[in-house]
């Protein structure tokens, strides 16, 4: 689940909460507040208190502009000549996305950065840049280099090394796909209660390590990396190509700058705004959503509530729409400062897009509407995207969020501080998997950020209350499971796995590959003794082996070998 840090709350809220205060009119507010009955209804309440103490949102100029790109490409060369390659590759791309079109500006910029991605090793990556600073304007009197280093690139693509940014990720086979569930094994189904809601629980007995589901998110978001990852399809890319008109997004690709028209052409003009204010970055998805759903959903929200299908679908709106917004249990000010964010981001939309041009006072609301729906429905059931990164301190390869995205399926599991499956991304597609043996009837649980071996139960209590509203009676907190550093440790020649504990922190993926039918047979073993050590550490090595074969950022200079500079090592300084 998506994490939200409560204790960094954006600008604008807490401004207006101490204009409120400083004028003593919190408790009056407050009451005021609570009895509107409509979101629409608390959203103007709040947008004419905005505008009463005249607390709006600055408005960030987005432009492009060669002189910023010039010193981006001067501190880009400072770093290559330091053989910071990695560095100067990222300092490039901001160079390349601040740069004016069709100017020499670009061209260079495409230039330097090809020169980069050369010595990296990245042919087909280099030959890309050289061909767009061709294409813009590039000077005549440089050329000769970039034509070498062209023709250099061309024969040296024939054996260029192909690093995968993730291993093909499973499937179900079809004989197991489940006829009511779009994305899962037939091993489990959705059940329902007053009390539970939605839950998914095991129709047989399954296995440590099947597959339960293999799930494409509705929608997505790149919430960091922005240098090396495509804002629309998330995918992994040292050579990306700027929107013309803002300095916040990047693609891949034509194919994803031409797809993420259809919300990037509203949002490119207030990105830069709302990235200025002190939120979490996460909540921009809401507002992409709603921008997404204007042509398909506006008109018939009520049918999207009363509608019935007995197939769970995955990738369609209906399912993250019905999600919860356990709106009954907010706080008025934890409710207050949501809807301030969906004023807010209205504001910016109707001032500075032309999203509402042609249309009525309803389209206008429903749009509130569903900025306040999702922004209470995300915390609760959205999802990371991650990847595998080095930890540049202690030099292992550790999770590290890139993204977020809206899973219909995935949204419905509970929470568990001792939690039988364990996800991972496969570019922005997600995999769920067993990490411990499950009993058919038995619900299925995931971790909403919070295990018993790493965190008290008072922590996890207190953190699960005040996040997702409810107290947590899982086995662990049941029970009472000490963390790890009191759990008792048993003795088993399986313990011997441990040692393979260095190649799997380094990401060696023939490690990974070689010792998984180990660590599911000691799993097994362990299962009996749980809670101890043993059974923590050796689900701490599947979980990184499945990491490994899953999403994984490589520092780029393990793909250097004894290798030869140029002599031009620069394409222009």
């Amino acid at each position: 689940m998506i994490s939200e840090d409560y204790k960094e709350k954006i600008d604008i809220p807490y401004r207006l909460v101490h204009a409120l205060q400083t004028d003593g009119k919190i408790s009056e507010t407050s009451i005021q507040f609570a009895s509107i009955p409509t979101p629409v209804g608390k959203i103007n309440f709040v947008s004419d208190i905005l505008k009463l103490y005249d607390i709006v949102p600055k408005y960030v100029e987005n432009f492009k502009n060669n002189e910023k790109s010039t010193e981006l490409r001067r501190k880009g060369n400072e770093k290559f000549g330091l053989k910071k390659d990695e560095e100067a590759l990222e300092t490039y791309t901001y160079s390349v996305v601040t740069a004016e079109n069709d100017s020499e500006t670009l061209g260079l910029a495409y230039a330097n950065r090809s020169a980069v991605l050369f010595k990296l090793k990245l042919y087909n990556e280099c030959l890309q840049d050289i061909e767009r600073a061709l294409q813009n304007n590039y000077p005549e009197t440089l050329k000769f280099k970039l034509l070498e280093r062209q023709k250099k690139a061309q024969i040296l693509t024939l054996n260029e090394d192909k690093v995968a940014y993730h291993q093909s990720a499973p499937s179900i086979v079809e004989e197991n796909q489940n006829p009511l569930i779009e994305c899962s094994s037939s091993a489990v189904e959705i059940r329902t209660n007053p009390q539970l809601g939605r839950y998914v629980v095991a129709t047989r007995d399954i296995e440590i390590g099947e597959v339960i589901a293999v799930e494409q998110p509705t929608f997505t978001l790149l919430t960091d990396r922005q240098w090396c990852h495509c804002h629309h399809c998330l995918t992994l890319c040292y050579c990306l190509v700027p929107c013309e008109f803002c300095t916040q997004a990047l693609f891949c690709s034509t194919e994803c700058k031409d797809n993420a028209k259809k919300y990037h052409d509203y949002e490119c003009s207030i990105l830069s705004t709302i990235y200025s204010l002190d939120m979490n970055s996460c909540r921009i998805l809401p507002l992409r959503i709603a921008i997404l759903m204007k042509d398909t959903k506006y008109k018939n929200l009520e049918g999207i509530m009363h509608r019935s299908d007995q197939v769970y679908k995955s990738g369609r709106y209906e399912e993250i729409h019905k999600l919860v917004t356990n709106l009954e249990m907010r706080s008025v000010a934890d409710l207050f400062e949501r809807v301030t964010v969906s004023a807010i981001f209205y504001q910016l939309v109707k001032n500075y897009t032309n999203f509402f041009k042609d249309t009525d006072q309803e389209c206008e609301d429903v749009f509130k509407t569903l900025v306040l729906h999702h922004l209470q429905t995300m915390a609760c059931n959205f999802h990371d995207i991650e990847n595998l990164e080095m930890n540049e301190v202690s030099g292992a390869y550790e999770p590290t969020t890139i993204g977020a995205g809206a899973y219909n399926f995935l949204s419905l599991f509970n929470h568990s501080c001792a939690p039988t499956v364990y996800r991972r991304s496969f570019g922005t597609t997600i995999v769920l998997s067993s990490v411990e043996t499950i009993k058919k009837g038995d619900q299925l649980f995931e971790n909403y950020g919070f295990h018993y071996a790493m965190h008290s139960k008072a922590d996890r209590q207190a953190a699960l209350k005040k996040q997702y509203f409810f107290e947590c009676n899982c086995r662990a907190c049941k029970n009472d499971w000490g963390t790890f550093d009191v759990l008792p440790h048993i003795y088993s020649s399986m313990n011997v796995l441990i040692l393979h504990y260095k190649k799997l922190a380094e990401a060696d993926l023939k490690t990974a590959a070689k010792i998984e039918p180990e660590v599911i047979t000691a799993l097994k073993q362990m299962e009996k003794n749980i809670p101890c050590k043993n059974f923590c550490e050796i689900q701490e090595l599947l979980k990184q082996c499945y990491s490994i074969f899953s999403n994984i950022r490589r520092k780029l200079q393990e793909k250097l070998t004894n290798y030869p500079l140029l002599n031009d090592d620069y394409a222009s300084l």
